[in-house]
């Protein structure tokens, strides 16, 4: 293949050559299948938010929910002089350091997060931390402008996307705006949605350098002087700087699937376990983390 024709690949189709050829084919492949896709009119939190809820409302106080509650220890615990006692694991969280017991841990984080996190003892979890340390994670960045109307609906754009060799890269014109009954209601768009080494050069921008250089890319690709003054905000995501995520989604490169996979997800005394989309094989898809935990919901079954 031609150093031409592989740029050409890389540009159109966003693939990182340094990744695992079979997560290139597994992307590929999903996005074929022309699945339906799905929103949360109002925001993704109405669904956590939901969760708490229901929790609170379990009787006798069976559910519990601590929020901007960091965790910073899981500790195994077992007695070797008395096997009669069950193992149980001690989980220190928060800034005062409390400490929980409980019967059993299930960590959900993503697999960055989770290798912040004081597993003892160190020895249990030695192919636990490097397995966690050694996945490759990729970046991605989001721009979103709203608009006082849709200027794009008079270039006959209706959904889709612009491919570009501009730092946006992709701009993807669904308007997210769900209240919009007209023409003339306001509009969002994604102006920028970019992975990898693209989205790492927006993190290194603050967000209202981002919101600049991206509507000046957006005029450029357009060609209109106009869409400036149609602007009503802008908003940017950066998963790589989130204090919570550390990174977008997991990405294998060549052999980590073969090497780290299987490690990832093993359970530790069959006490500490461990779900997310790092550890399907569905990477990038909330239907990843879904899956793996299913694993552990067999377990307990």
């Amino acid at each position: 293949m031609s150093r031409g024709a592989i740029d050409f690949i890389s540009l159109m189709y966003n693939v990182d050559m340094q990744t695992s050829l079979i997560e290139m084919v597994r992307s590929t492949v999903i996005l074929t299948l022309n699945p339906e896709y799905s929103q949360i009119d109002g925001g993704f939190y109405l669904l956590t938010d939901a969760f708490e809820r229901n929790c609170k409302n379990v009787p006798d106080g069976r559910c519990k929910i601590y929020t901007n509650t960091r965790v910073k220890g899981v500790h195994y615990i077992e007695n070797p002089n008395n096997s009669s006692i069950r193992p149980w694991v001690r989980l220190v969280i928060g800034e005062n350091s409390t400490t929980i017991r409980f019967d059993s841990v299930i960590v959900s984080t993503t697999a960055r997060a989770a290798s912040l996190i004081e597993f003892e003892p160190r020895s249990l979890f030695i192919d636990k931390y490097r397995a966690l340390r050694q996945l490759h994670y990729d970046c991605a960045t989001k721009i979103a402008h709203s608009f006082s109307r849709p200027f794009w609906r008079a270039e006959n754009i209706q959904g889709g996307y612009s491919i570009t060799d501009l730092p946006i890269r992709f701009v993807f014109y669904n308007n997210f705006n769900t209240t919009a009954n007209s023409v003339n209601d306001g509009a969002f768009i994604l102006t920028s949605y970019v992975w990898a080494t693209d989205a790492l050069l927006w993190s290194a921008l603050s967000k209202e350098q981002t919101c600049e250089k991206s509507l000046q890319d957006l005029i450029q690709l357009h060609n209109r002087s106009d869409i400036r003054s149609l602007v009503v905000s802008c908003e940017v995501k950066n998963w790589c700087t989130d204090q919570y995520a550390h990174g977008a989604y997991a990405l294998f490169t060549p052999n980590q699937e073969t090497n780290l996979h299987d490690e990832l997800g093993k359970s530790i005394k069959n006490i500490v376990h461990f779900t997310g989309e790092h550890i399907s094989y569905v990477h990038r898809w909330i239907e990843g983390a879904i899956q793996s935990s299913m694993r552990v919901l067999m377990f307990y079954q």
